[in-house]
């Protein structure tokens, strides 16, 4: 009888194994189905929204080609004057809408704008304006404007202004109807920019 005893329990212990090996198996069957599901319940996340950029702000836009802000001394409308911090000052006297009549490289006839530039001398010492530098930017991005460099009517600044002596300059620029513009100026080399900005009809 005691030896029928150590024959059974070799059989229970096998049926013990049967049964576990079934159980790992079943196992990993159920965690891979519940991995699944996790993942078919995962939620896709959606990109931010991009958030526009605030307009209307009453500064010059830092954009590509636009001088820095802080080489800007002074920012005012278009009829207003504009001082470049030693006794220069400049004002915008005309902007009238022209079709340009230029025919070098460059130069389109299309819709243009001719800007006509007063600096005066209101410093103790002469300036020498040869080297003035009017630039024009438009849209809400503020593109360049083009130069139209052999149009008749421009007429570039180009001579020394003595202590309260004043001079007008012409420039011409491709510009398109009903654009927000802003144009820069500098009356030479080393000074500061000052800036106008409005709508152009």
């Amino acid at each position: 009888m005691h030896n029928r005893a150590l024959r059974v329990l070799p059989v229970v212990a096998l049926a013990a194994a049967v049964l576990s090996g079934c159980a790992s198996a079943t196992a990993p069957g159920s965690r891979m189905s519940a991995d699944a599901s996790g993942d078919s319940a995962t939620p896709t996340l959606a990109a931010p929204e991009p958030k526009p950029s605030p307009s209307g702000s009453g500064q010059t836009p830092e954009v590509s080609g636009l001088p820095t802000r802080s080489l800007i001394k002074d920012e005012v409308g278009l009829e207003q004057t504009a001082s470049f911090g030693d006794g220069v000052k400049a004002e915008i006297t005309d902007v009238r809408r022209v079709k340009s009549d230029g025919v070098g490289v460059g130069d389109l006839a299309t819709p243009s704008v001719a800007v006509t530039v007063q600096i005066t001398n209101g410093s103790n010492r002469p300036i020498d304006a040869s080297a003035v530098n009017v630039n024009g930017y438009y849209g809400a991005d503020l593109r360049p404007a083009s130069v139209q460099s052999t149009d008749s009517r421009n007429d570039p600044i180009g001579r020394s202004i003595g202590p309260g002596e004043s001079t007008t300059g012409t420039y011409v620029f491709a510009l398109p109807s009903e654009s927000r513009a802003i144009f820069t100026v500098a009356y030479s080399g080393s000074s500061p920019l000052v800036a106008f900005k409005g709508t152009v009809e």
